[in-house]
Protein backbone atom coordinates (compact mmCIF):
# COMPACT_ATOMS: atom_id res chain seq x y z
CA UNK A 1 0.00 0.00 0.00
CA UNK A 2 1.26 3.31 -0.78
CA UNK A 3 2.65 5.11 1.78
CA UNK A 4 0.06 8.60 1.53
CA UNK A 5 -2.87 6.05 2.04
CA UNK A 6 -1.43 4.01 5.05
CA UNK A 7 -0.81 8.09 6.14
CA UNK A 8 -4.34 8.80 5.35
CA UNK A 9 -5.50 5.58 7.08
CA UNK A 10 -3.57 6.06 9.85
CA UNK A 11 -4.74 9.54 10.72
CA UNK A 12 -1.38 10.35 10.22
CA UNK A 13 -2.16 13.00 6.78
CA UNK A 14 -5.10 15.93 6.87
CA UNK A 15 -5.79 18.88 5.00
CA UNK A 16 -7.32 22.24 6.06
CA UNK A 17 -8.27 25.40 3.98
CA UNK A 18 -5.76 27.60 5.65
CA UNK A 19 -2.59 26.62 7.83
CA UNK A 20 0.14 28.15 9.52
CA UNK A 21 3.01 26.98 6.64
CA UNK A 22 5.93 28.00 8.92
CA UNK A 23 4.35 26.79 12.29
CA UNK A 24 3.92 23.28 10.87
CA UNK A 25 6.30 22.82 8.19
CA UNK A 26 9.33 21.40 10.87
CA UNK A 27 6.21 18.78 11.42
CA UNK A 28 5.86 17.07 8.03
CA UNK A 29 8.28 14.66 6.44
CA UNK A 30 7.79 15.86 2.67
CA UNK A 31 6.56 19.16 1.01
CA UNK A 32 3.98 18.90 -2.25
CA UNK A 33 4.29 22.45 -3.86
CA UNK A 34 3.40 24.67 -6.02
CA UNK A 35 7.27 25.75 -5.82
CA UNK A 36 6.85 28.96 -4.80
CA UNK A 37 10.38 30.92 -3.08
CA UNK A 38 9.04 30.69 0.03
CA UNK A 39 7.93 27.15 0.24
CA UNK A 40 11.16 26.03 -1.59
CA UNK A 41 13.11 27.98 1.11
CA UNK A 42 10.99 26.66 4.20
CA UNK A 43 11.41 22.94 3.00
CA UNK A 44 15.25 23.26 2.49
CA UNK A 45 15.50 25.15 5.87
CA UNK A 46 14.06 22.08 7.33
CA UNK A 47 15.88 19.60 4.88
CA UNK A 48 12.35 18.07 3.30
CA UNK A 49 12.55 16.63 -0.16
CA UNK A 50 10.00 18.17 -2.10
CA UNK A 51 7.30 17.36 -5.14
CA UNK A 52 6.65 20.07 -7.48
CA UNK A 53 4.02 21.57 -9.25
CA UNK A 54 4.51 24.52 -10.89
CA UNK A 55 2.19 27.08 -11.86
CA UNK A 56 3.97 29.70 -13.51
CA UNK A 57 7.08 32.41 -13.37
CA UNK A 58 9.89 31.40 -10.47
CA UNK A 59 7.72 27.81 -9.94
CA UNK A 60 8.40 26.90 -12.52
CA UNK A 61 12.40 27.17 -12.71
CA UNK A 62 12.20 25.86 -9.12
CA UNK A 63 10.42 23.02 -9.82
CA UNK A 64 13.26 22.20 -12.52
CA UNK A 65 16.25 22.46 -10.23
CA UNK A 66 14.53 20.54 -7.57
CA UNK A 67 13.97 17.58 -10.09
CA UNK A 68 17.10 18.33 -11.90
CA UNK A 69 19.33 18.27 -8.79
CA UNK A 70 17.31 15.36 -7.17
CA UNK A 71 16.15 17.36 -4.03
CA UNK A 72 12.81 16.51 -5.34
CA UNK A 73 10.34 15.56 -7.89
CA UNK A 74 8.59 17.76 -10.81
CA UNK A 75 5.12 16.33 -11.75
CA UNK A 76 3.14 17.77 -14.48
CA UNK A 77 1.14 19.68 -12.70
CA UNK A 78 -2.60 18.88 -14.44
CA UNK A 79 -1.72 15.64 -16.05
CA UNK A 80 0.00 13.36 -13.54
CA UNK A 81 -1.02 9.88 -13.00
CA UNK A 82 -2.23 8.87 -9.12
CA UNK A 83 0.89 6.05 -9.33
CA UNK A 84 3.66 8.89 -10.29
CA UNK A 85 2.15 11.36 -7.38
CA UNK A 86 2.06 8.18 -4.64
CA UNK A 87 5.35 6.68 -6.06
CA UNK A 88 7.39 10.06 -5.73
CA UNK A 89 6.29 10.23 -2.48
CA UNK A 90 7.48 6.63 -1.33
CA UNK A 91 10.56 6.64 -3.45
CA UNK A 92 11.58 10.66 -1.98
CA UNK A 93 10.70 9.24 1.36
CA UNK A 94 12.75 5.96 1.18
CA UNK A 95 15.49 7.63 0.15
CA UNK A 96 18.21 7.41 2.72
CA UNK A 97 20.97 9.31 0.60
CA UNK A 98 18.33 12.01 -0.50
CA UNK A 99 17.70 12.95 3.39
CA UNK A 100 21.34 13.26 4.26
CA UNK A 101 22.03 15.44 1.67
CA UNK A 102 19.51 17.49 2.34
CA UNK A 103 19.94 17.82 6.19
CA UNK A 104 23.28 18.59 5.56
CA UNK A 105 21.91 21.39 2.98
CA UNK A 106 19.96 22.54 5.55
CA UNK A 107 22.59 23.33 7.92
CA UNK A 108 23.85 26.65 6.65
CA UNK A 109 20.26 27.89 5.78
CA UNK A 110 19.33 27.62 9.28
CA UNK A 111 22.91 29.10 10.65
CA UNK A 112 21.66 31.97 7.96
CA UNK A 113 19.75 33.92 10.88
CA UNK A 114 17.90 35.77 7.92
CA UNK A 115 15.05 36.61 9.71
CA UNK A 116 17.66 38.64 12.17
CA UNK A 117 19.93 39.95 9.57
CA UNK A 118 16.52 41.16 7.10
CA UNK A 119 14.83 43.95 9.27
CA UNK A 120 17.84 45.86 9.99
CA UNK A 121 18.85 46.33 6.66
CA UNK A 122 15.57 46.71 5.38
CA UNK A 123 15.06 49.78 7.80
CA UNK A 124 18.45 50.83 6.57
CA UNK A 125 17.05 50.71 3.02
CA UNK A 126 13.72 52.12 3.38
CA UNK A 127 13.57 53.63 6.45
CA UNK A 128 10.14 54.04 8.73
CA UNK A 129 7.91 56.83 7.10
CA UNK A 130 9.81 56.88 3.66
CA UNK A 131 8.99 54.83 0.74
CA UNK A 132 11.50 52.09 -0.79
CA UNK A 133 12.43 53.30 -4.14
CA UNK A 134 11.79 51.55 -6.73
CA UNK A 135 14.28 51.96 -9.39
CA UNK A 136 16.63 54.05 -10.50
CA UNK A 137 16.46 58.35 -9.65
CA UNK A 138 15.59 59.71 -12.91
CA UNK A 139 18.57 62.09 -13.13
CA UNK A 140 20.68 58.52 -12.63
CA UNK A 141 18.62 57.28 -15.88
CA UNK A 142 20.79 57.69 -19.76
CA UNK A 143 19.06 60.65 -21.37
CA UNK A 144 17.52 62.49 -18.23
CA UNK A 145 18.02 65.82 -17.66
Amino acid sequence: MPYVCRAVAAGAAAGEAFLPQPAIIGQVDLVITHGGNNTVTEAFHHGLPMIVLPLFWDQVDNAQRIDETGFGRRLATYDFRDAELTDAIDELLADQSLAGRLAAMSLPVRASSGTVRAPPLLTRAAPPGHPAPVGPAPSTLTGCP
